[in-house]
């Protein structure tokens, strides 16, 4: 009886794609970094005396793209990788980050009300750690939650995902997956990080370990961390760091 061996070099160039993917958007955010153009990624400078919000909406649409690319895609290159080269994989992708970006839209919509309830709130502007702290408070608590949990196991999983036909379903339905999976931090990453490429880097680092089999020894104790430090930070005042974007 023969069997039929696929070589390790077919193998490794299914991955190819995304890691080339979420190679691009890191030097994307470097350039961005290093041309002092991080308002592209940074809400607070779109919303705060920013170009109008319809305007503010379509450049935050295109920095979104760019840290999905860098800070998402390596947490599914597992999901990637299954799915054919050529147009089924662009199709999956396309899919993919259309169900985050709908997610991206809905915390920079709800972001644009928080400001505007800053500025006739004079209370809340004097005490801007108090959003910082309840947003890590969220998200931490968020990484606790059995939602959570579960969202990662399907996350893991890959045998649901077509290798061709079907892959649009199958791009939505695993966005959908990470997006309950990794939204708290990227939550986190929004609100708090887009302003230091370190922060994002961890994070990033953090969503890919959580997707992997031994990552769930993690995602508890980064949860009582965030809630810990929020609750902390709540508590202010505090002088908050100049790169978080409030």
């Amino acid at each position: 009886m023969q069997h039929r061996l696929v070589a390790p070099e077919t193998q490794l160039s299914r991955f190819l794609p995304a890691v080339g993917l979420a190679t691009l958007g890191w030097l994307v955010l470097l350039v961005i970094a290093a041309t002092g153009n991080r308002a592209v990624i940074r809400h607070d400078r779109l919303l705060q005396g920013g170009p109008p919000l319809w305007l503010a909406t379509i450049w935050f649409v295109g920095g979104w793209q760019v840290m999905l690319a860098a800070m998402m895609v390596p947490a599914s290159v597992h999901a990637f990788a299954r799915v054919q080269p050529g147009t089924a994989s662009t199709r999956f992708a396309a899919a993919y980050f259309a169900v985050w970006t709908l997610f991206g839209l809905s915390i920079f919509f709800f972001d644009a009300a928080v400001h505007a309830m800053v500025n006739n709130w004079p209370w809340l502007a004097t005490h801007p750690w108090f959003i910082a702290g309840t947003t890590l408070v969220v998200a931490g608590t968020y990484q606790l939650s059995n939602i959570k949990a579960h969202a990662l196991e399907a996350c893991r999983r890959v045998e649901h995902i077509p290798t061709s036909a079907g892959v649009d379903a199958g791009g939505s339905r695993h966005g959908l997956d990470c997006v309950r999976a990794s939204g708290g931090l990227m939550l986190l990453a929004f609100a708090l990080g887009s302003g230091s490429l370190f922060t994002m880097a961890a994070i990033a680092v953090l969503m890919a370990w959580e997707v992997t089999p031994w990552g769930s020894s993690v995602v508890k104790p980064v949860g009582y961390a965030l809630v810990a430090l929020g609750v902390f930070v709540v508590a202010g005042p505090i002088s908050l760091p100049t790169w978080w974007p409030l």
